[in-house]
């Protein structure tokens, strides 16, 4: 009778409250309610009490001071309580909740409810009950997940007042919470969403990222090297690559740090390619993710660039990546090259290699069946593992000749030649001598001027300039100035670099900065050239396009962004793959070899097919004019040091 007087009284005095809107009351009542409560029957009342209010009182401001005082009773978790009070409690208290998942006030729920561990199988039956209509219904279907996501926290005794939740674990078994909740929370919320997943597993992240950066050295090192069961490892690296490896690439390292845990994320990585490959289903949920989120070509570059960040040569096992990296290099080389240096190209790749890697080869040029019977024959392909598409094909003639005899693998001499890049055709000089020099000078500046030039530089190890790459939508040049520097005079180069970069020629590179000073320093007398300011080239196009705050995504596609190299601008723009291979190359070393030669000038051609077409779209986007003062203030000078240190076309 005294309690359930106490319960009628302190009813009374939360309608009083509400009724006069002294909300700064509700605390003071509620604590003044259980000071006067039997312990032995904390928890009973209070869900006595939750159901008296609900009965005259509607609204919920009541129910969150109550939560937050359960909190502090430990005695209230040990009381056994009549079904139907618990019942009719939980389904008030679970609509309140579920309508705005208080976070504050779930482990208060729980010491109330037991939800995470219910006394009865009734109980926990009409705790699923709940879940399962909040899920079922399209209105209340997030709140659902809330709830979940709530319930999986408490389940693995996280507190989730507290920023920092992992002060409640011993440092061998961070690591690998982290990952059981990564994988729960994605199960959870699989349903939903991308963002809804990627937001969850990022409040995750950003805990475990904060813990690793505000502790010492041996805390790290005792976190990062405790075991993790082979399957949890694995399912939480696939989803941490799905969602958060780009802006999460330190707090990945720390996941996966050891060298045989980056061995096995080659080789997951590489398993997944090759069922894509196969068609063969995923293994699990979180693979099928994984390959909505990441195409072949995607995944075989990031396994190669991963190998080579951890410093794994993956060529020596027989990861299935090799296979798909090795066709994609010959695709790309038979769209790119012309076909002589295409055929230089294949017989340098396939040298001393195994026959499967020159099968791979024939399966790129198998729409043609005649040269790739004549490589078959060529490449020395044993009768019984020719190709079917190849077999009873002996009426043509092979020519085991494939490249002609004239054709050396050495850039040796001055020529010029009729050369197809990316399936057009250049008029191509290579200038090693000072008569080739001045032909080339009448032949392209004199008798007629270009409009636009692309320039691009090599350099050696120390950064010395050994050649000069330029093209035009017409023509291509490599200048050896290593070669040449001692067999032209000064005041020959001189006028050569006046009418390179005289103000009505439109000059396209990138990263030029560098180039300006390769350039000055071999040839000094530049830095008073350059100084005037009116030998521009453009060089920060992107740059002012993303400062414009334009849809970028319309002009570069939605994968390139403001730190992105030249390799990745041309893909997006031209959907073209730059092999950059040969980019750490001796370009000292004389002779060059024929590949290093048609590597060095793709560079200033491609800058030349990116501008035309940047060009056209942001004249379509912007109309003429704006796009023509925004193509303005992409230039760069020697002297502007606001743009010199900038990176970008």
């Amino acid at each position: 009778m005294y309690v359930q007087n106490l319960i009628n009284k302190t009813a009374v005095k939360i309608f009083d409250i509400h009724k006069n809107k002294t909300f700064n009351k509700f605390s003071t009542c509620i604590n003044e309610f259980y000071s006067k409560c039997p312990a032995e029957s904390l928890r009973s009342t209070t869900m006595e009490l939750i159901i008296k209010i609900h009965d005259i009182l509607s609204g919920d401001k009541y129910f969150e001071t109550i939560c937050n005082i359960i909190k502090f009773h430990e005695t209230i978790v040990t009381e056994n309580v009549p079904q139907n009070i618990w019942e009719n409690a939980w389904k008030i208290s679970i609509e309140i909740v579920s309508q705005k998942t208080y976070a504050r006030t779930l482990d208060a729920l729980n010491r109330l409810f037991h939800i995470c561990k219910p006394e009865t199988k009734e109980r926990k039956a009409l705790i699923n009950k709940i879940i399962k209509e909040l899920l079922e219904n399209q209105k209340t279907f997030y709140r659902g997940i809330r709830l979940i996501k709530y319930i999986i926290l408490l389940k693995m005794n996280f507190s989730i007042r507290h920023v920092n939740f992992y002060s409640n674990f011993p440092v061998e078994s961070i690591r690998i919470v982290t990952m059981e909740l990564i994988i729960k929370i994605f199960h959870t919320l699989s349903r939903t969403d991308n963002y809804s997943i990627y937001s969850e597993i990022k409040w995750i992240s950003d805990n475990f990222k904060s813990t690793m950066e505000n502790t010492d050295e041996s805390f790290v090192k005792a976190v990062v090297s405790a075991n993790v069961p082979l399957k949890t490892w694995k399912n939480a690296w696939i989803l941490f690559n799905c969602f958060l490896y780009k802006k999460y690439r330190n707090v990945f390292h720390r996941f996966f740090s050891s060298p045989e845990e980056k061995f096995l994320t080659l080789q997951i990585l590489d398993n997944c390619l090759k069922r894509i490959e196969s068609n063969k289903a995923p293994k699990s949920k979180a693979e099928e993710k994984f390959r909505e989120i990441f195409s072949v070509e995607t995944l075989a570059e990031m396994i190669q660039k991963r190998a080579k960040k951890y410093g794994i040569e993956i060529e020596g096992y027989n990861f299935y990546t090799n296979k798909i990296f090795f066709i994609q290099k010959m695709k790309n080389a038979y769209d790119f090259m012309d076909k002589v240096y295409f055929e230089l190209y294949v017989l340098e790749q396939l040298k001393d290699q195994e026959e499967k890697y020159k099968l791979d080869f024939l399966e790129v040029i198998s729409h043609d069946s005649k040269y790739a019977y004549t490589w078959a024959k060529k490449l020395e392909i044993s009768q019984e593992n020719i190709p079917i598409y190849l077999k009873n094909n002996e009426h043509f003639k092979a020519d085991d000749k494939i490249i002609p005899k004239e054709v050396s693998i050495y850039v040796e001499k001055d020529f010029i030649e009729t050369c197809k890049f990316w399936e057009k055709s250049y008029k191509f000089f290579t200038v090693m001598t000072p008569e080739a020099f001045d032909a080339f000078i009448f032949e392209c500046f004199i008798k007629e001027k270009p409009k636009i030039i692309g320039i691009d530089c090599e350099a050696d190890d120390i950064n010395r300039i050994a050649l000069l790459q330029l093209a035009t939508r017409k023509w291509i040049c490599l200048i050896d100035i290593q070669t040449l520097f001692n067999q032209i005079s000064e005041n020959k180069w001189e006028k050569f670099f006046e009418r390179l970069f005289h103000p009505s020629i439109l000059r396209v590179g990138f990263s030029f900065q560098n180039d300006y000073r390769f350039l000055c320093r071999k040839f000094p007398f530049l830095l008073n050239l350059f100084s005037q300011n009116l030998q521009k080239v453009l060089q920060a196009l992107a740059i002012s396009i993303f400062e414009k705050e334009i849809d970028s995504s319309s002009i570069f596609g939605s994968d390139f962004f403001s730190n992105s190299g030249l390799a990745k601008l041309s893909k997006s723009v031209l959907n073209i793959t730059l092999d950059k291979s040969l980019q750490r190359s001796d370009w000292s070393k004389r002779p060059l070899t024929q590949l290093q030669k048609i590597y060095a000038v793709s560079d200033a051609l491609i800058v030349v097919l990116i501008y035309d077409k940047t060009e056209t779209r942001l004249i379509k986007k912007l109309g003429y004019f704006d796009a023509e003062e925004m193509i303005k203030n992409g230039f760069i000078t020697f002297t502007n040091k606001k743009n010199l240190f900038k990176n970008l076309f």
